[in-house]
């Protein structure tokens, strides 16, 4: 990840040229004494100066990649998020875990933007090459997000097909790594819902309202709120699925949802 970004990069240089320096200036003032003293005092100051100097590396690389998913799940703005991501995702060598998550998290940036074909594009499996507890987990991480994108395009019979995948990828965790499995069922639950509204079937929509208000990302919420709209139409609730689209329209930021509604329930600035 320190790789990824230049601010990371930059923070390691630094670090390096700092310990180099300091190392130095050890190694000089050491000259005069014991030689064995002298390398002991070098080594320790070279280990303990290459370690803070990924550290801060690191700390800094997660804070650039904290700022980059902000743009994306909470200030939803996907387009900006997608042109900064990419270059980041794309900087990661294949198969490793580390490019499976940010393919993942690239996809759901496209999907964002309404390009859901693309987003189904660029999602990559995990190595065989991973440890197997591993692998199992960033699976169901990247078909998850294959979920996300088919429920997003509304091919219902595709949706539903991946959320079976989904649902017995999530079974094959359980005795492996049951809280992931745990936590991933959820989104299981709430998919299959979203299949079954896609297919016109009734729901409670008091039921999303109150599960959208516990969401904690601006994104996540979105897809509830696109739920919403979906069982306020079947339920033939006129007023919840116009005080939703509005809510799309007015919140969405960037979106290709927020777009499209903007287009029939325009904002007033």
């Amino acid at each position: 990840m320190i790789g990824c970004f230049a601010k990371s990069r930059m923070a390691l240089a630094a670090g390096l040229v700092t310990t180099a320096v300091v190392t130095l200036c050890v190694a000089v003032r050491r000259a005069d004494g014991p030689l064995w003293l002298a390398v002991i005092a070098v080594a320790l100051v070279l280990t303990l100066g290459c370690l803070l100097s990924l550290l801060v590396a690191n700390m800094t690389a997660a804070h650039c990649d904290h700022a980059l998913q902000r743009l994306l799940h909470i200030d939803l703005e996907p387009e900006l998020f997608v042109k900064a991501y990419e270059p980041v995702a794309l900087s990661m060598r294949p198969g490793r875990a580390g490019r499976v998550i940010a393919a993942v998290n690239l996809s759901e940036g496209l999907c964002a933007m309404g390009e859901w074909r693309r987003a189904l594009q660029v999602i990559e499996e995990p190595g065989d090459d991973l440890p197997p507890l591993r692998r199992g987990a960033l699976k169901a991480l990247v078909m998850r997000s294959r979920c996300r994108c088919m429920l997003w395009s509304g091919d219902r019979d595709t949706a539903e097909r991946a959320v079976a995948e989904f649902k017995t990828c999530i079974e094959t965790l359980d005795s492996s790594n049951p809280r992931l499995a745990a936590e991933m069922r959820r989104d299981v639950e709430l998919y299959v819902l979203w299949c079954s509204l896609l297919a016109g079937e009734k729901t409670d929509t008091g039921r999303l309202e109150d599960l959208m208000k516990r969401t904690p990302t601006m994104l996540a919420k979105f897809d509830i709120c696109r739920m919403i709209v979906l069982a306020a139409k079947n339920n033939e609730d006129r007023l919840t699925e116009e005080r939703f689209c509005r809510l799309i329209a007015s919140e969405g930021g960037g979106l290709a949802c927020a777009v499209q509604m903007r287009r029939l329930y325009p904002v007033s600035s």
